[in-house]
């Protein structure tokens, strides 16, 4: 079954508008709808505006300049192999 057509929808989908005012209102009570879906102007924003945030994670801890030295030559002893020293 089709829904029925509203005619100020079709008159701002005609000038392009994005949101009309429709002569029923939605079950809160608001007027204001969108053109594409019909869908309630102030119940999607009211929505959007009350979803809670994720919390921002923690930056990754960064290691200084001093520390990264002291590292690379911890490496540079823990690799060091022993020279073989050949007899001719």
């Amino acid at each position: 079954m089709p829904r029925p057509s509203d005619q100020a929808r079709e008159q701002a989908r005609a000038r392009g508008d994005t949101r009309y005012i429709s002569v029923r209102p939605c079950p809160q009570g608001h007027f204001e709808r969108f053109v594409a879906s019909s869908g309630c102007y102030v119940c999607q924003t009211i929505r959007q505006g009350s979803t809670p945030k994720k919390p921002k994670q923690p930056k990754p801890h960064r290691v200084s300049a001093k520390n990264h030295a002291e590292n690379i030559e911890a490496d540079k002893t823990r690799f060091k192999r022993q020279k073989i020293e050949q007899e001719i």
